[in-house]
């Protein structure tokens, strides 16, 4: 019990820390997940230990660590930098250098700041983190990005430019279009977010792995006022369509996984005496929601709408077809209806 209590304040340290303007008691209380008692207590007890700065504004008083002893508490912990390496490694294996390589140089930033014996030791805790820690395969596309393309349209965005590029992909293959970019979705794919312009919509997505000799124009562009996050939030997947109100009906044996499973963000999820779930959100993205639904095989049944359960249908038929094409001996265990 007394190590758990040291190891909260530890925590707590380390958050006023990192906070360059400090918390107030309740801010502490919410950060720490306790009540305002036991946040002024936690206070008291570091203030005796290391001594706090309180800041007073207006009848706002927040509390930091001194700047003079805030250092050893801003180190890194062999667990945040296992972690680190963990997510650099993940995005190198989805194909994502760039990403990788910037996390690697923050990497080598933190490391650079701490002492010699600090970092030695820390390199073998994270060594010894990180061979113990992986994630499991799964399908992704090989060279999801190009570094050097993804730079150019962080920088497009960050000057507010405008960029060119050769598309490989579309109804005129290789043609070379000029377009204001919005932002950057990343998934299996990455896509490159741009202004509509005439009849194309608001936004117009582009694989980045489809872009070719991307370039900077000089002009800038005018940007407008974009949230990629609530943009993201209007679809399953990556896909912008017509969205649609999804009602899915999860069965009694899939119920325990899909109560942790997040379908969508702005999801409600209804528990039925029986055990089982019902989950409802608005979204687009129908053909992609199909094919997650494909992997909870019958614990997942499509009430609304319809449009979702034709899409699925239509899947599982021709992925059967295509697979039981010249293999008489291969029957279903079902009817498919």
């Amino acid at each position: 019990m007394r190590h758990d209590k040291a190891a909260k304040l530890m925590r707590l340290a380390r958050v006023l820390a990192g906070s360059r303007q400090g918390l107030t008691l309740d801010e502490i209380a919410a950060e720490m997940e306790v009540g305002r008692r036991t946040a002024e207590r936690m206070r008291d007890a570091l203030d005796l230990a290391i001594g706090l700065e309180a800041v007073t504004r207006g009848i706002e008083k927040r509390f930091r660590v001194p700047v003079l002893v805030d250092a050893a508490f801003r180190a890194p912990t062999a667990e945040e930098m296992g972690e680190l390496e963990l997510a650099i490694a993940g995005l190198a294996r989805e194909g994502q250098g760039g990403r990788a390589g910037l996390l690697g140089r923050l990497k080598e930033k933190i490391e650079a700041s701490l002492k010699p014996d600090r970092r030695r030791q820390m390199e073998v805790d994270v060594d010894s983190i990180a061979s113990r820690e992986a994630e499991v395969w799964s399908p992704r596309l090989d060279g999801a990005e190009d570094d050097a393309t993804v730079a150019l349209i962080r920088t497009a965005l960050r000057e507010g430019r405008a960029i060119s590029f050769a598309y490989v992909s579309g109804s005129n293959p290789g043609a070379r279009r000029t377009e204001t970019p919005l932002g950057l979705l990343y998934g299996r794919k990455t896509f490159l977010l741009a202004a509509g312009r005439g009849d194309r919509g608001p936004v117009v997505q582009f694989r980045v792995d489809r872009m070719q000799a991307a370039a900077l124009e000089e002009a800038t562009s005018e940007m407008t006022d974009f949230d990629v996050t609530s943009f993201a939030a209007q679809s399953f997947g990556v896909m912008q369509n017509d969205p649609h109100d999804v009602e899915l009906k999860v069965r009694l044996h899939a119920a325990t996984d899909a109560a942790r499973w997040r379908f969508h963000p702005n999801q409600s999820v209804e528990r039925h005496a029986d055990g089982s779930l019902t989950v409802r959100f608005r979204a687009a993205g129908m053909q992609e929601l199909a094919w997650h639904i494909m992997t909870w095989g019958t614990g997942v049944e499509v009430v609304k709408p319809a449009r979702l359960k034709e899409i699925l249908v239509d899947e599982l038929w021709r992925c059967f077809s295509h697979h039981t094409q010249g293999a008489q001996s291969l029957t279903p265990r079902g009817t498919i209806g």
